[in-house]
């Protein structure tokens, strides 16, 4: 049959026969009419459904494949906002048992469905073999935009009286693709998700872009992953995906080329506002490389563990040429949760993390060689948290960014001191100068963590990313827009120093005698964010909890946005059933211990507004109403 080309149109009508002239009006309308080798092009606008691709009924072949695309110079815009929750399915676009199919240049957006715990998780894209099907051959995810999609509907979420605090799984992804086949002809095999964005996503304990279980032969490349409220990407092992265990692993991937902004997990309800999302993620999966991403502003940056007890550890994992970068803990943690194995991260560099560089905690068999790694202020350089065996650091160069820190530093809490020098170093400049280590002094000794040769080296050829290649991967423009991004977090993160410096002032933490004003001081904060340089509009308060004695006041409750006063009034004095403040922290019996205090400090870049969330108290003190 010869390959046709079909159309839908907002104008349309589903009477009409799928010509240019009279499109159909609904796109699942046309995609119930494709045949192998078919193209689906779908006119500009906003087509408020969703769509479900049936393999058994709607796949093309090797020489045929069916392209459901946008019509070129014009966006099909798949919008969920209209459409009611507690119906299956909960993605916007679900893909069964399909094979040779692309999907490319739409958006999918505003997925709000109302859903309790895992019963329903809204996705973007949901890409599935079953267990016991055909499986799913040549699938691609291109160029397509996927934002808002909401795990976190409050409307729907309960409240637990008795220890009071909030209570719900909330859940949602991206860009998911989840291999349950139980054989390797049912698996998922050359995948291919490129040039995908993928932003402004609540996930609650999920990922912006997955991979999960019988997935073999996978590529994730050349994405735009930035400011979701948790784990950017993440390759997966060991869930019970499969039930078959030997395939239950995503496996012979590549993860490449990709941006990683701002994905951090500070706000996230999930995490009671404390952090813990990945920029990448190898969590149970087999034989990868990850190589040429540039990650920012993640809580890590790049991490390989095993979340799942019982199951084969993450292994053969190849880390390199990527840049890591202001990552809210470390930028590479090996052996996370449980452990991994048979790891290696080389020529990679590592800047600006509020902790070390690089960590470890269980398994073992790791390799860090040929890095450039750069720690702040007076952090180690390797963090060592469990008992991982067998860690060998070799020919690594490390800096220090903070030149009024001594020189000295350790590289392991049980390391002798090793005299490390301080450049004058500027790793954005570096970065777009594009050859970072061409930019350190000759003479600059060199100086290995235990394992590798202490020996001075004169030249620093061969360390650290290859930026050059890194700029060619991820296109110069995307990397300029990491570039601006960076220099206005660093704006944004001075922000959080003034922050510091008011709460930790003994006036605004409050005495028996003279109790602390809530309001005043948070609008006291607000009014400090307006006169701030490079932040968009002000900061805002979107998470804190307390506790009096063991009992949790507020754990997990937050608002955004609003007035930080406000806020502030409410949370610390608590509330009753009826949603009425109660004052209970005027008295003078009543000291408010273990307050964590969690802001949002909003920032512009290229003209967009992004955040950063960060826990900026963690004191004892007094309120009044």
């Amino acid at each position: 049959m010869k390959p046709r080309k079909l159309y839908v149109a907002v104008t349309g009508s589903n009477h009409n026969d799928g010509t240019i002239e009279k499109p159909w009006q609904t796109i699942q309308h046309g995609i119930n009419q494709l045949k192998p080798g078919d193209t689906l092009l779908i006119r500009g606008g906003t087509y408020y459904e969703r769509l479900h691709i049936d393999g058994s009924k709607i796949s093309g072949t090797e020489d045929a494949m069916i392209t459901i695309k946008s019509y070129d110079g014009e966006t099909a815009v798949v919008d969920g906002s209209q459409l009611p929750g507690f119906t299956a399915p909960y993605q916007l676009l679900l893909i069964v048992d399909a094979s040779y199919l692309r999907i490319e240049g739409l958006t999918i957006c505003n997925n709000h469905i109302a859903h309790r715990g895992w019963e329903g998780t809204p996705e973007g894209i949901h890409v599935l073999a079953t267990e016991n099907g055909p499986g799913s051959r040549h699938i691609e995810i291109v160029n397509n935009l996927v934002h808002h999609i909401d795990g976190e509907t409050w409307g729907y979420h309960t409240y637990d009286q008795q220890h009071q605090r909030h209570i719900s799984s909330m859940n949602g992804h991206g860009i998911a693709v989840y291999g349950r086949g139980a054989s390797q002809q049912s698996a998922i095999t050359d995948l291919l998700i490129q040039s995908n964005e993928v932003c402004y996503c609540k996930l609650g304990a999920s990922e912006s872009i997955v991979v999960n279980g019988n997935v073999d032969d996978f590529r994730i490349l050349n994405n735009y992953v930035h400011d979701n409220n948790n784990i950017g990407i993440d390759v997966i092992g060991g869930e019970g995906v499969s039930t078959n265990r030997e395939l239950n692993a995503a496996r012979n991937g590549v993860v490449s080329g990709n941006v990683v902004i701002n994905n951090t997990g500070m706000a996230n309800q999930v995490y009671h506002n404390g952090g813990g999302a990945n920029g990448i993620y190898i969590d149970g999966g087999k034989d990868t490389l990850i190589e040429y991403n540039f990650v920012v502003g993640s809580n890590y940056g790049c991490e390989v563990g095993t979340e799942n007890l019982g199951f084969d550890l993450s292994a053969n994992i190849v880390i390199r040429h990527n840049v890591f970068t202001f990552s809210e803990d470390t930028s590479i943690l090996l052996g996370g949760t449980e452990g991994a194995g048979d790891i290696v991260a080389k020529r990679n560099t590592v800047y600006g993390d509020a902790g070390a560089p690089v960590s470890t905690n269980e398994g073992g068999n790791y390799v860090v060689k040929d890095n450039i790694l750069i720690a702040s202020n007076s952090n180690n350089f390797w963090d060592a948290y469990g008992d991982a065996k067998s860690i060998a650091f070799d020919n690594n160069v490390y800096y220090r960014d903070n030149e009024s820190k001594a020189a000295t530093q350790h590289l392991h809490p049980s390391a002798a001191d090793a005299d490390v020098p301080k450049p004058s170093f500027d790793p954005l400049v570096a970065l777009a100068a594009g050859n970072v280590s061409g930019l350190f002094a000759e003479d600059m000794p060199v100086k290995d963590a235990p394992g590798g040769d202490f020996t001075p080296t004169p030249a620093y050829f061969d360390k650290g990313a290859d930026i050059e290649t890194l700029i060619a991967t991820v296109g110069a423009e995307l990397y300029q827009i990491v570039l601006n991004n960076y220099k206005a977090r660093v704006k944004a993160l001075d922000v959080f120093h003034s922050v510091y410096t008011i709460l930790d002032d003994p006036k605004n933490k409050g005495s028996v005698e003279i109790p602390l004003d809530a309001s005043a001081l948070g609008n006291n904060l607000c009014r400090h964010f307006e006169s701030l340089p490079g932040v968009a509009g002000t900061g805002t308060i979107v998470g804190m909890k307390r506790s009096s004695g063991s009992r949790e006041m507020t754990e997990g409750a937050y608002f955004e946005p609003g007035s930080p006063g406000s806020y502030l009034g409410q949370v610390l004095c608590g509330k009753d059933e009826d949603g009425k403040i109660v004052p209970e922290a005027t008295k003078q019996d009543n000291v408010v211990t273990n307050m964590r205090i969690y802001f949002r400090v909003p920032y512009t870049s290229d003209g967009q507004v992004h955040y950063i969330d960060r826990q900026v108290s963690d004191v004892c003190i007094r309120f009044t109403a």
